[in-house]
């Protein structure tokens, strides 16, 4: 007997990870909460709280920006602290309003590569358009994401 549903229906609202940053030259810290918007949901959102703290560093050149950041990351569902996202990062302006982004991303064993466009339609927004492909078993084997990042 097949134990797996006929139907399975992820429905809800979407992730959410307000973010605070704080700059200071080629160096940043950031602080992400995201709530448990979705506790009767078992294959979507998040179910617990869940907090990570972190740094980077940016370093701008001629031919584009190159960056790396790390952070440690609390589970709620685990109530323990571990090792968060990691990530090493290019950006190249292509126009005024348009860059292109490459990032090699990583938490724990998950390690996805990242291709990003992002289009600044005001002084203050900007759309995000990307696509992750996992490199390792673990990591999801395709993860388009649209956002829109509101700065202030």
């Amino acid at each position: 007997m097949d134990s797996r549903p006929d139907f399975i229906h992820p429905g809800g609202s979407p992730l959410m990870h307000p973010t605070l940053k704080l700059n200071r030259s080629e160096m940043y810290g950031f602080f992400e909460l995201t709530p448990p918007l979705q506790r009767g949901k078992q294959l979507i959102g998040t179910q617990e709280w869940e907090a990570s703290l972190g740094f980077g560093v940016v370093r701008g050149y001629r031919w584009g920006t190159i960056g790396g950041r790390a952070s440690i990351a609390w589970d709620g569902e685990d109530e323990k602290l571990d090792l968060g996202e990691y990530a090493f990062e290019y950006l190249k302006p292509v126009s005024p309003t348009w860059r292109l982004v490459g990032t090699l991303e990583g938490e724990t064993d998950e390690l996805s590569l990242i291709g990003e466009a992002q289009w600044q339609f005001c002084r203050l927004c900007t759309l995000k358009l990307n696509c992750g492909f996992g490199i390792t078993q673990k990591a999801p084997d395709v993860a388009p994401e649209v956002g829109v990042l509101f700065r202030f």
